[in-house]
């Protein structure tokens, strides 16, 4: 992770400017990445084809809400124009440097994933993501909307699951918020 001088980790914009410089300073500009997505979360869903792990290509893109870190992997969730799809992130698929950009991102971030279908145990359909890119990076949280803030959680054990009508508050609040 990035080094975070003590002074500004109480304010969130500051952490999250300083992650910026840090991209910067690494010559990566994080508002112009060219990503084009073959799918929204939607249609992603339905093109999955039962009994075929791993067969279906998908670029999905959308802003980061949900994110669980397992140590070597991570399951997050995205939202974009038709709501919410799970992305499977591992260290061994996308690389060690990725992986550690990726852990990097907050969430309110846009990212851009490439990867394949399938299902997981509790039977959600999830892109294991393959690449990931940083689409635009967000200075500030979505909002809260009456119904929570976006989670963070670093254990299993919150898992959470989120109704159609909150998926469009969120996507309300976070249009509203810009990025």
């Amino acid at each position: 992770m990035s080094e975070i001088p003590n002074e500004i980790t109480h304010d969130q914009y500051a952490v999250r400017l300083k992650k910026l410089q840090d991209l910067r300073a690494t010559g990566v500009d994080p508002f112009r990445a060219s990503f084009s997505p073959t799918h929204f979360s939607a249609e992603a869903i339905k093109g999955y084809v039962e009994g075929q792990e791993n067969v279906v290509p998908v670029k999905v893109a959308g802003r980061l809400l949900i994110i669980r870190d397992m140590g070597k992997s991570q399951f997050v969730k995205i939202l974009d124009q038709q709501g919410l799809i799970q992305l499977y992130v591992k260290k061994d698929l996308v690389g060690e440097a990725a992986y550690a950009a990726f852990r990097k991102l907050d969430l309110g971030d846009i990212i851009g994933t490439e990867g394949t279908l399938f299902k997981t145990k509790s039977g959600e359909i999830t892109v294991r993501v393959e690449r990931c890119v940083l689409v635009a990076k967000s200075l500030r949280r979505c909002r809260r909307s009456g119904m929570g803030s976006p989670i963070r959680s670093r254990s299993t054990a919150s898992a959470t699951s989120m109704s159609s009508s909150m998926a469009s508050r969120v996507s309300g609040c976070c249009s509203a918020a810009g990025s």
